[in-house]
C-alpha cells in the first residue's frame, strides 16, 4: 500500500517533518475517531428500527395469513350449512309444488272429461 506523506499543514506530498509518522488517510494510532463513532451510529440507528420494523410486519402477516384461513374455514362451513339448509327447504318446497301439480292436473282431466260429454 503506498504511504502518503504529509506536510506541516496536513497536504499530501512534501516531507516528513520530524514527529510526524506516515500514515495511510483515515487510519490512526489512537483508533477511530469520536466522529466516526457519531456516523456508524447514525447509521446504524436506522438500520436497526427498519429491521426491527420489517421482522415484526411479517411476523404480523403470518399471524394475518392464519387468521384469515381461519375466517376462510369458519365461512365455508357457514355456507355448507346454509346451503343444506337451503337443499331442506327446496325439497319440502318441491313435494308441495308436485301436489299442487297433480290436483291442477285432476282438475283439468276433469274439466276436459266434463267438456268432452258437453260436445
Amino acid at each position: 500500500m503506498p504511504q502518503l506523506q504529509t506536510t506541516e499543514v496536513g497536504h499530501p506530498g512534501g516531507k516528513i517533518e520530524d514527529g510526524q509518522a506516515t500514515h495511510e488517510e483515515g487510519e490512526g494510532e489512537e483508533g477511530m475517531k469520536p466522529e466516526q463513532f457519531q456516523l456508524i451510529a447514525m447509521a446504524i440507528g436506522p438500520v436497526a428500527t427498519l429491521i426491527v420494523v420489517m421482522l415484526g410486519v411479517f411476523v404480523q402477516n403470518r399471524h394475518v395469513d392464519v387468521r384469515i384461513n381461519d375466517l376462510k374455514e369458519l365461512l365455508r362451513a357457514e355456507i355448507r350449512a346454509e346451503f343444506a339448509e337451503l337443499r331442506a327447504e327446496m325439497r319440502a318446497q318441491h313435494s308441495d309444488l308436485l301436489a299442487k301439480f297433480a290436483d291442477l292436473d285432476s282438475r283439468l282431466a276433469r274439466l276436459e272429461s266434463e267438456r268432452r260429454i258437453v260436445q
